[in-house]
C-alpha cells in the first residue's frame, strides 16, 4: 500500500462520519475513501493508498526497506509492496521509486 500526502483529509465515503485515512477499492469493487473501521470491514487491503495529512508527513514514513539478493553478478532488489524486482549495483546505497507501485524503496548496501 502506498502513502499519499493530502492537504485536507476527506470524510469516509461509506459511513460519512469519520475522517478517511485510506483510498482503496471496497470488497464489492468500487474505490472509496474509507476510515480505519470501514476499511477493516469493507476494504480490499492489497492495493490502494494510506492517506496522511501533509503537515504530519515525514520523508522517512514514505520509505520502505527493500530486500536484496546477490548472485555474484547482479544485485536484485525486491519491492516489499508489489514484489517488482530491480537490478542495482552491488555497492548501491540509495532510495529509488518503484516503477510498479510508486513506493520509495531503500536499497540496502552489501558492502
Amino acid at each position: 500500500m502506498r502513502t499519499v500526502r493530502m492537504e485536507k483529509m476527506p470524510v469516509c465515503d461509506l459511513c460519512k462520519k469519520a475522517v478517511a485515512t485510506f483510498d482503496a477499492p471496497t470488497r464489492s469493487g468500487p474505490w472509496a475513501y474509507m476510515c480505519p473501521t470501514c476499511f477493516d470491514s469493507q476494504g480490499a487491503p492489497d492495493i490502494g493508498s494510506h492517506l496522511l495529512l501533509a503537515e504530519k508527513y515525514t520523508e522517512s514514513e514514505d520509505v520502505v526497506d527493500g530486500s536484496g539478493e546477490y548472485d555474484g553478478d547482479d544485485y536484485v532488489i525486491t519491492c516489499p509492496t508489489c514484489s517488482e524486482e530491480r537490478l542495482v549495483e552491488p555497492d548501491a546505497d540509495y532510495i529509488f521509486t518503484c516503477e510498479g507501485c510508486g513506493q520509495r524503496v531503500q536499497v540496502p548496501s552489501l558492502f
